[in-house]
């Protein structure tokens, strides 16, 4: 489990690099959310392999109320979003500071996971797809 959780953690953290090649922007802080973020150990790991605190969101449901107050303004109940998150509960809590502890392993990780997502990116190449 720890590996499989590691791996999509490692995964995010390549994305946001490649963002952040193209674009710099500063990051102090993750918000995590769903069933995920239910999870103490995840939004440890997230935040030790990102360098930067995670939270939660006083909701559990934000991706529900997001929808509910897109549905609710073009039913015209609001007269823009902004209206409608004023009702939607957006603060953080559950706050998690990344450790040192295992800094050096999580960054040695990553750099296999590195070397190896390279080495696959051949294999899954657009070329190589079958059909």
């Amino acid at each position: 489990m720890r590996a499989l959780l590691e791996g999509i953690t490692f995964q995010l953290r390549s994305y946001w690099e490649q963002a952040q090649s193209k674009e710099a922007i500063d990051v102090d802080k993750i918000v995590v959310f769903g069933g995920g973020a239910k999870s103490r150990f995840w939004r440890q790991l997230i935040a030790d392999v990102f360098g930067c605190p995670t939270y939660t969101l006083a909701s559990d449901e934000i991706s529900s109320l997001h929808l509910a107050a897109l549905t609710a303004t073009a039913l015209g109940y609001y007269k823009d979003l902004d209206a409608a998150y004023e009702r939607i509960d957006l603060s953080f809590t559950g706050r998690l500071k990344p450790t040192t502890l295992h800094k050096e392993k999580i960054e040695k990780a990553y750099r296999l996971f590195k070397k190896v997502d390279e080495s696959l990116q051949s294999v899954y190449s657009v070329e190589n797809l079958p059909g």
